[in-house]
């Protein structure tokens, strides 16, 4: 144990001063009072005035240690936090998530702990247990942090694989609730009458400059076409009947047909009749 020095102040009291009694004639004497002189005054004797000394003792102060004990003690716990707070930035959410709760049990498991707590209680008397302690925790928390980081890059492949299972799932997830709540078959008519109207309008012919002569889808009907003569635009009677049903014109193939991949009445829009003309095909 660390011995305290004894801090010692001594005090020596001044020398007693004796003052001259008056005598019976002098005190009869008013004025005795103002003719006392400092010559009356009397100085003792060295040899006959001895010096009091006293002693007051200073007892060892025990702030200043717990001090020390104290900082000690909240730097280690620093260290503590701000590794684990370390390694949870590095880590994936998972395996930082249980990082906190590992450190907790692994510390109480710690004999250190035990022995710090009753070398706190007794720490003027085992000040070299107290250090062996705090060392010993040291590096049971270094120990434990370097086994976190190899668990960490360990599980990096895991924890990819396990965010592409969990990527597919929400993704298939977001799919299935698209079709639950979407009217596809609203969707597909919007789509084909789209598709329909662009490709109508690619081959539908409504002026004859610098097309070369022969016979054109119509820009106005799908059951008749066109003919370009000399640049000059004449349209054809439409198409005839197959057993009561309208036949459509195909550009494809240039002939009047049951079913036309250039035009279909169901979703074409002509401009030239100021509404949609729809032909039933019955």
């Amino acid at each position: 144990m660390e011995l305290e020095r004894c801090n010692s102040i001594s005090t020596v009291s001044t020398l007693s001063m004796i003052t001259l009694q008056p005598t019976k004639k002098q005190r009869k004497n008013k004025g005795w009072k103002r003719a006392l002189s400092l010559d009356d005054i009397q100085e003792v004797p060295q040899s006959s005035a001895a010096p009091r000394i006293h002693y007051q003792m200073k007892p060892p102060s025990k702030t200043k240690r717990m001090k020390k004990y104290m900082i000690l003690f909240s730097v280690v716990l620093l260290f503590v936090v701000l590794s684990t707070v370390l390694a949870g930035y590095v880590g994936t959410k998972k395996v930082v998530d249980d990082i906190p709760s590992i450190v907790e049990k692994q510390v109480e498991k710690l004999p250190g702990v035990e022995s710090l707590k009753i070398s706190l209680s007794n720490i003027s008397e085992n000040q070299d247990d107290f250090n062996q302690d705090l060392h010993d925790f040291k590096n049971e928390m270094i120990l434990i942090i370097e086994q976190h980081f190899k668990r960490l890059e360990n599980a990096k492949e895991y924890d990819l694989e396990l965010i592409r299972n969990e990527t597919k799932k929400t993704n298939d997830f977001l799919l299935e609730q698209f079709m639950n709540n979407t009217d596809l078959l609203s969707w597909k008519d919007d789509f084909k009458q789209i598709m329909y109207n662009l490709i109508h309008r690619m081959y539908c012919v409504d002026n004859c400059t610098g097309i070369q002569d022969s016979n054109y889808q119509s820009c106005s009907t799908c059951n008749g076409f066109v003919s370009c003569s000399g640049g000059i635009l004449t349209d054809r009677r439409p198409c005839a009947f197959n057993n009561g049903s309208p036949l459509l014109w195909d550009d494809h193939r240039k002939t009047c047909e049951l079913h036309s991949n250039t035009c279909d009445p169901s979703y074409i829009h002509f401009k030239t009749m100021g509404h949609s003309e729809k032909l039933q095909s019955q």
